[in-house]
């Protein structure tokens, strides 16, 4: 009976069976976060169905997954956090989003994998405003600058500037957002007076449109929850 207690007190402690209230942000009923606690969650922000939260750690206050506000995040996406998973502010991501932040150890083959443990100390990092395709996966120890637009089925790895268009496996950069001429180029033929803004300014900038982005939210719950039916 202790035992059972011990147990149960752990498991609860660590996952925790009931959903907290993430407030002003929309989560479909059968997203599934695992280390509840560690997940930070953002006003008007929504989870599509059938979406997997996965804290593989309870120890440790750096180890989370973070998603910003007005972002949108795509049915059937999957988070597996080592360290850190930070999605920024009005990001939108489409079906079956992967981040791979975490593995399973496999040092020793003659043990199960299912027993060995999980790495810990992968992060991964995406900016404000990131487009990220459908299928696209992002693998530990990556970050992806802000505004940036991430093709269906990438796999990405290692660092993205900002404002980057990146398609393939493993993804390469083909565009880059030109600042003077205002609109795409082909990557490594931006004017030399091109200046990007901090993201801090990129972020100021977004917000002056909070108005049309809290609008869009709401509608876009529709677009995460089969519950909602059709239109």
């Amino acid at each position: 009976m202790k035992a059972k207690h011990f147990l149960g007190t752990f498991w609860g402690n660590c996952f925790g069976n009931r959903r907290r209230s993430f407030s002003g942000a929309y989560l479909d009923p059968s997203v599934q976060i695992l280390g509840e606690k560690s997940v930070h969650i953002a006003e008007g922000a929504v989870i599509g169905e059938n979406c997997w939260l996965n804290v593989n750690s309870c120890e440790g206050e750096n180890r989370t997954i973070s998603i910003g506000r007005f972002t949108f995040v795509g049915r059937r996406a999957f988070f597996t956090c080592g360290s850190s998973i930070s999605v920024g502010p009005y990001c939108v991501l489409g079906p079956d989003c992967h981040f791979v932040g975490a593995a399973h150890i496999f040092s020793n083959p003659f043990m199960p994998y299912l027993v060995t443990g999980v790495t810990n100390s992968g992060t991964i990092r995406i900016g404000a405003n990131c487009f990220l395709g459908a299928r696209s996966t992002f693998l530990a120890d990556c970050e992806v600058g802000y505004g940036s637009i991430i093709g269906a089925s990438a796999v990405v790895r290692g660092t993205i500037p900002p404002l980057s268009m990146v398609v393939g496996n493993p993804a390469r950069i083909v565009k880059s957002f030109d600042s003077v001429l205002g609109r795409w180029v082909d990557v490594g033929t931006c004017s030399q007076e091109s200046k990007l803004p901090s993201e801090e300014e990129y972020i100021a900038i977004l917000a002056t449109l909070d108005w049309k982005c809290r609008r869009y939210s709401k509608g876009a719950r529709i677009a995460a929850s089969g519950s909602l039916g059709s239109i």
